[in-house]
């Protein structure tokens, strides 16, 4: 679809009604790239030209483009303020289509919609929920179980320069007792596809148009799913305490939006799920959200815990004590994040080539090639690990302390390195290192041309 915007003012040298025309002439030919780009390029219309305006908001309805035709329907609304005629086709429309995959933010008071905004804070993009008026409008049935869903809400993120509200989420339940824990859903989506967008660049991997939906199902099992671009939470009824809720809509929407590493034994084949909850609930931790459900609620021991246990099975598959397990991995990404930081992270990510955590691996080593320098943060209690994506020379420059040693054993700078994980510390002193700047000397051909033994994660002594 097309997410383009009118210009405000009348372009000089440009007649308004003849470009009108022509986007109108392609609209009706099916080319709605090319309707709207004339449209844009008409400017400021006046009321004489709403016939034709809404000629062409006949031709997108007709081209199935719910966003453009309702865009249009609003301008024309605008134009003849008093046509009730406008405001019953735009109703009609949204009744025929479903929701506009985007709306402009000034015109959602124009559209047919009981809508609120809502500001979860920290940052984070607003979430407008929008109801049909026509109750009837929301109805849906479910793609695996087939049941109906008579109520439904439409849930809105705003674009990064604030300038579209965007269909993300559709929230579908049975009961009109259940609305309140589809809003407080909805409001939790919303800033887990804000994290998703704007930290990792992620959206929705399975949806063609982007939408996800959710599905809360007073039957089957306590717990989640997630099934092509469909998320469902079951047994909506067992009491949940609002950390579970969030835990568990951070888990499904995990494996909607992160890449998929796999081939574990447990808990699940996929380790994208866990990873959502894990890192995302540690992100809503830190951004101590008030209005995330409603009312407070204490993310950071569901966090911490989780945190403790990922990077604990992290350590020992690096020092060569356990293996990589879906704990491990996490412990890794969220090693990454916290060592590194979220560009990193998000550049390793983007860098993964395959479905295996020695691709992830190999992803990461490829967003450190990147950076000729790269800072290293300790992420927790398990020292000041590092990785050297090639073998070569280094030079580690440690706060603190007396001397530097890596991997147990005095070192000089620079510092010759096989590829792989290694553990920086003082040489002599007090306390433990907490950060340390890597620097490769040689980071091309000469690097790559050395070799190494050692296995990946074999390196790491003390």
């Amino acid at each position: 679809m097309v997410a383009l915007f009118i210009a405000s003012g009348s372009l000089a040298a440009v007649d308004a009604g003849a470009e009108l025309n022509a986007a109108v002439t392609l609209a009706e030919r099916g080319e709605v790239q090319g309707a709207w780009e004339r449209l844009r390029m008409a400017g400021a219309l006046s009321e004489e030209q709403v016939p034709t305006l809404m000629r062409l908001a006949r031709a997108f309805e007709e081209d199935g483009c719910a966003a453009e035709a309702a865009d249009v329907y609003v301008q024309c609304a605008r134009l003849q303020p008093a046509s009730i005629g406008t405001k019953a086709l735009l109703a009609a429309l949204i009744g025929r289509l479903g929701p506009p995959l985007w709306i402009r933010p000034e015109y959602l008071a124009d559209m047919p919609l009981d809508a609120r905004r809502v500001a979860p804070g920290g940052g984070l993009a607003d979430v407008v929920l929008a109801r049909n008026l026509r109750s009837s409008g929301m109805a849906a049935t479910d793609p695996r179980f087939r049941k109906r869903f008579p109520k439904g809400l439409w849930v809105y993120l705003e674009s990064p320069k604030r300038d579209q509200l965007r269909l993300a989420f559709v929230v579908h339940f049975q009961r009109e007792g259940d609305a309140a824990l589809a809003s407080r859903s909805a409001v939790v989506l919303g800033a887990l596809a804000d994290l998703a967008r704007e930290r990792l660049g992620l959206w929705g991997r399975f949806a063609p148009d982007g939408v996800v939906h959710l599905w809360l199902c007073p039957f089957g099992q306590p717990g989640g799913e997630q099934w092509q671009e469909h998320l469902y939470l079951y047994s909506i009824d067992t009491e949940r305490q609002p950390a579970e809720w969030i835990r568990e809509l951070a888990h499904e929407y995990g494996h909607e939006v992160i890449p998929g590493i796999g081939g574990f034994a447990k808990p699940e084949e996929w380790a994208n799920g866990l990873l959502g909850e894990r890192l995302f609930v540690e992100w809503l931790a830190a951004l101590h959200l008030r209005s995330l459900w409603g009312e407070d609620v204490d993310l950071g021991s569901v966090s911490r815990s989780g945190r403790k246990a990922a990077l604990g099975a992290f350590r020992a598959a690096v020092e060569g004590r356990g293996s990589w397990s879906a704990d491990a991995y996490t412990g890794l990404v969220l090693y990454i994040d916290g060592a590194n930081g979220t560009g990193v992270l998000r550049d390793a990510i983007a860098a993964t080539r395959g479905d295996s955590p020695a691709a992830f691996l190999a992803g990461y080593a490829s967003a450190l090639r990147q950076r000729r320098t790269y800072p290293v943060a300790s992420p927790g209690d398990i020292g000041l690990l590092f990785y050297a994506p090639d073998p070569g020379e280094y030079r580690l420059q440690l706060r603190g302390g007396s001397g530097l040693a890596v991997d147990g054993r005095p070192a000089t700078a620079p510092v010759r390195l096989t590829a792989g994980w290694h553990r920086a510390s003082w040489a002599a002193g007090s306390g433990s290192a907490q950060s340390v700047t890597v620097s490769r000397v040689v980071p091309g051909a000469g690097a790559r041309s050395l070799r190494s033994n050692a296995p990946p994660g074999r390196n790491v002594r003390g």
